[in-house]
């Protein structure tokens, strides 16, 4: 838990954030405290669940309601059915009405076979939860719209990876998904055989479709696949694909075969190495997050939050701008034209993550998604990221309610040793985070005495300096999850003075 009443730069410092359980009656009797900062003799308070922020299906199995991937796929509003994510008409949109979700999940509640609950919840999406308990309980705006899970880790991440084809891309789908058009325009009658004029058909789609082949595959691999089956077609047609794209293999004597294949993969690799380069060449402020210069390739391993962000409203924009923006040359005009689009729908998704004139952005970009791909179906996320307004109007700015400093928290806590027996890790994992948090206050403070100053110096020595640092860096800048703590910084055995200090 983090009191926004401190300013920003302090509000999410592991000394300043304390992890907190759900207390029955907490809101109506009140919590006794025995003693706090400024109430040595203890104080009782009064606290309540206002906003649950975490992943949509986290959020639909802590209030027991059905998953994104059902009819019911939206938990703030009445729209109902998936073939209905695709809407924008939001002023039309009502929202769930509290009453009538907690009599479905009471009827949930009081039916006594396994039928009858089976029938229930798939007529009306809702189970009981004990959250109904809570007097003040409403999922239709207490259950918040992440814009870090929807829009950076959903929304700009499926844009980059599945629409602009630049990583990896699942091979389940049964229908190819093209990145962009690519028309290499009229054959000259009497130069090909049948069979030439059909591999042009053929090399056109390839080079139009995602390179990625799964998720654990390298982008080198894919690019290898493409090569060996370009190989396969005959010079004619690829010497024709190579020149109406304006790549014809730069080569002093006889052109073969693979220079061919080489110039037309080395083309469709361009807008990847546009990235890379921008994202090595470019110079940025030192709080910007960092970004993986190898980005597109396995080894880049999994992108976090924070380098969507970057990557979408920073290195994304300039790389596709400088491609296919104004005064780039292309083929043809037809596809100048479609790149260009793509190239300002690309923009009204950046425009949203900025969150400047946000629901105008999100309308726009969502409207034209099954224009410009129509291949692509409509995702539940898509349809929540309209609801991201309203949490906007009713918590204010979102840095105040996100899910990136708690992410980073789940982190620190995921490295605390624990012996994996329920009723016993909870209690090990709540102290060892209040000594850490102790700790941390001691050794931060200016005023602090000198023996817990030379605790922190023998704290450098001994332990793993460079795990020191990375904590020190996660306390400037939590927000920062690229910033790794080695593990061997949390199994450290502590010397046993400084822990009777610190217990």
């Amino acid at each position: 838990m983090a009191c926004l009443n401190l300013p920003v730069d302090i509000r999410y410092k592991l000394e300043n954030m304390y992890v907190a359980g759900i207390i029955p009656d907490a809101w109506q009797h009140g919590i006794k405290f025995s003693k706090t900062a400024c109430y040595p003799h203890g104080q009782l308070t009064c606290s309540a669940i206002t906003p649950i922020v975490c992943d949509l299906p986290t959020t639909r199995h802590i209030a027991s309601m059905a998953g994104v991937g059902s009819h019911f796929y939206c938990s703030a509003c009445n729209c109902y059915h998936k073939s209905t994510c695709g809407r924008v008409n939001f002023k039309k949109w009502e929202p769930r009405n509290k009453v009538t979700l907690q009599e479905y999940a009471e009827q949930w509640r009081d039916t006594a076979t396994s039928s009858e609950h089976e029938r229930l919840f798939k007529a009306h999406g809702v189970c009981y939860s004990e959250l109904w308990c809570l007097p003040y309980w409403d999922p239709s705006w207490q259950l918040v719209i992440d814009p870090m899970h929807c829009i950076l880790e959903g929304l700009a991440q499926h844009h980059t990876q599945h629409l602009l084809g630049l990583t990896s891309e699942s091979t389940t789908s049964t229908l190819p998904s093209l990145a962009f058009v690519c028309d290499f325009g009229e054959i000259p009658p009497g130069t090909m055989t049948a069979k030439e004029v059909t591999q042009i058909s053929v090399i056109c789609t390839l080079l139009a479709s995602h390179v990625g082949s799964g998720d654990d595959n390298q982008l080198e691999e894919c690019f290898d696949k493409l090569k060996s089956t370009l190989s396969h077609k005959n010079s004619r047609p690829l010497r024709f694909a190579c020149n109406s794209l304006h790549c014809m293999p730069q080569k002093v004597g006889r052109t073969l075969k693979i220079d061919y294949v080489k110039a037309l993969v080395d083309w469709i690799a361009e807008v990847l190495d546009q990235i890379c380069n921008i994202i090595h060449d470019m110079t940025t402020p030192t709080w910007l997050g960092s970004v993986p210069k190898n980005f597109g390739k396995a080894s880049a391993g999994t992108i976090k939050a924070d380098e969507w962000q970057s990557l979408i409203t920073i290195y994304l924009p300039i790389a596709l701008m400088s491609l296919w923006g104004a005064g780039t040359l292309h083929s043809s005009d037809e596809i100048a034209v479609h790149l260009k689009t793509i190239l300002d729908h690309t923009m009204e998704l950046v425009g949203a993550v900025y969150l400047a004139s946000y629901r105008l952005h999100i309308t726009a970009y969502v409207r034209k998604l099954q224009t410009i791909h129509p291949t692509f179906s409509v995702q539940p996320n898509y349809h929540a990221s309209f609801h991201i307004y309203d949490y906007l109007l009713l918590f204010g700015p979102a840095h105040s309610w996100w899910s990136f400093p708690f992410e980073c928290l789940i982190g620190i806590i995921q490295h605390i040793s624990i012996n994996h027996k329920f009723g016993e890790l909870e209690n090990t994992m709540l102290l060892s985070y209040i000594k850490a948090a102790r700790l941390h206050r001691w050794l931060t403070q200016p005023d602090c005495l000198p023996a817990i100053q030379e605790c922190g110096v023998l704290f450098d020595r001994v332990f793993n300096k460079s795990a020191t640092n990375s904590i020190h860096e996660l306390a400037k800048d939590p927000m920062n999850d690229a910033i790794k703590v080695a593990d061997c910084a949390a199994t450290s055995a502590v010397p046993e003075d400084l822990y009777t200090l610190i217990r």
